[in-house]
């Protein structure tokens, strides 16, 4: 097993000391706690209130082996992203205010080829009320450029090759090389700016741009489905207890007296509608009396 991880550049033989020593690759993949001796090995996460760096409303520090500090800045993105909820035919869905995976892709290129012999400098994600930015200390190696970068023609090339190889083994990563095209590609896909890139103070820097308050206007290609009716269902119904479902998937719940405004019916047709509704399976009866109302029936 050993004669393994030297074999991938994990760890190496010191004849001298007679032991095995990690490489700083070994470390950052494998180690439990390599910010003990990697103090840069870490990923500072802050959200702010608006669009300035103050006010923060919530703020981690991850440190740790390079696959749990990408779950992590995951886990901070979910946690603070803004998320809208639409009615799509028969389906109600829950929208992100930005594509995760392009996050998601973001932080990984950002553990996999920052420069890490730049010591106190940590990668920091900062979240605001219109963008999101990832901060990577060092700039792109050479022969990468800026403009290379921005106009996606270039031949990829990594800083870390051997975090790289085993990040793909790991199927951590799809592709190798092909991060910042699907960054560009899924905010795209999304509705949304394709990601700008950009250096400051040595760092590298993507910096995605939100959807402000049109996120209910987006299209991602792929959403969170919260509820949904079978079209082969919805064959049993009339036209009017089909908006009857619509309404309750906006609404959440409807009683008598406000079906009968809504869609300009008696109540004993009202009624009726309920009674098919609860006979297929769609709604359930909730309360007695005056507080009677139908809400959807859960899947």
């Amino acid at each position: 097993m050993w004669d393994f991880f030297v074999k991938k550049g994990f760890l190496i033989i010191s004849r001298k000391k007679r032991m095995l020593i990690p490489t700083v690759a070994g470390l950052l993949l494998f180690g439990k706690n390599p910010e003990t001796f990697l103090v840069q090995n870490k990923i500072k996460a802050d959200c702010f209130q608006g669009i300035e760096p103050i006010n923060t409303i919530d703020q981690t520090d991850t440190a740790g082996s390079l696959p749990k500090m990408i779950e992590e800045a995951q886990r901070f993105f979910l946690n603070n992203m803004r998320t809208a909820m639409r009615i799509e035919g028969f389906s109600k869905v829950r929208i992100t205010e930005y594509p995760r995976e392009a996050l998601r892709e973001a932080v990984r290129n950002a553990v996999i080829h920052r420069d890490y012999t730049i010591e106190g400098a940590t990668i920091m994600v900062k979240m605001f009320r219109d963008r999101v930015m990832i901060e990577s200390p060092g700039l792109l190696p050479h022969p990468l450029t800026l403009e290379k970068i921005r106009s996606l023609n270039y031949k990829p090339i990594s800083r870390n090759p051997i975090i790289a190889r085993t990040m793909f083994d790991m199927g951590i990563i799809e592709e190798r090389g092909g991060g910042i095209k699907r960054m560009h590609d899924m905010m795209l896909d999304y509705g949304l700016k394709p990601p700008d890139f950009n250096y400051d103070s040595g760092y590298f820097i993507v910096t995605f741009y939100g959807p402000g308050e049109k996120i209910i206007d987006i299209h991602p290609k792929e959403t969170n489905v919260i509820y949904a009716i079978e079209s082969s269902k919805l064959v049993l119904l009339n036209d009017r207890q089909k908006d009857i479902l619509k309404y309750l998937l906006e609404h959440e719940r409807i009683a008598s007296g406000e079906c009968t405004k809504y869609f300009n019916i008696t109540r004993d047709t009202a009624n009726r509608d309920f009674k098919k509704l609860i006979k297929e399976g769609f709604i359930k009866k909730r309360g007695t009396g005056r507080a009677t109302h139908y809400v959807l029936k859960e899947k």
